[in-house]
C-alpha cells in the first residue's frame, strides 16, 4: 500500500485526510521535527506539510518543501491558506476540498525518500526558526 507522511498538528485537519485518502496508508506528525524524524527512518512514498506548524512558520516549511522537492521527492502543500501559494509550482491540496486518492495519484509521482536529504535538510533548519 503507498504511504504519505502527513506533517499536520491538526487533528481534525489530519483525521480527515486519512478517511478520505483511504487507499493510502498515512503517518501524521505535529511537528516539522518530529516529520524530519519520521521521515529520516520510515519508506514514505510521498511527504506532505501543513504551511503552519508549531514548530516552523510558512518560510521555514517552504524552505523544506523546496528542498525535497529538488532531490526528487513527492511533494504536496496540504494548506487552508492556498493563496499563500500563488506563483509557485507546488503541488497544493487545499484543506477543506474533497479530497480524492485518484487525483493525489495522478499529480505525485510516486518516489522514495532518502535519509540523505534528510540529514542535508535538518542540517539547513538548524538555524532559528523564522515564523511570518
Amino acid at each position: 500500500m503507498p504511504s504519505i507522511l502527513l506533517v499536520e498538528d491538526n487533528s481534525v485537519d489530519a483525521r480527515y485526510f486519512k478517511e478520505v485518502i483511504g487507499e493510502y496508508e498515512v503517518t501524521v506528525a505535529e511537528t516539522l521535527e518530529e516529520g524530519l524524524e519520521l521521515f529520516s527512518t520510515g519508506d514514505y512514498d510521498h511527504i506532505g506539510f501543513d504551511m503552519r506548524l508549531p514548530d516552523a512558520g510558512p518560510a521555514d516549511v517552504l524552505t523544506a518543501v523546496r528542498q525535497l522537492e529538488e532531490e526528487g521527492y513527492s511533494v504536496f502543500v496540504y494548506t487552508g491558506q492556498p493563496h499563500l501559494l500563488e506563483g509557485t509550482t507546488h503541488t497544493v491540496i487545499r484543506k477543506g476540498a474533497p479530497i480524492e486518492a485518484r487525483v493525489l495519484r495522478l499529480t505525485m509521482a510516486t518516489r522514495k525518500l532518502s535519509s540523505e536529504a534528510v540529514a542535508r535538510m535538518r542540517g539547513a533548519l538548524h538555524g532559528p526558526l523564522t515564523t511570518i
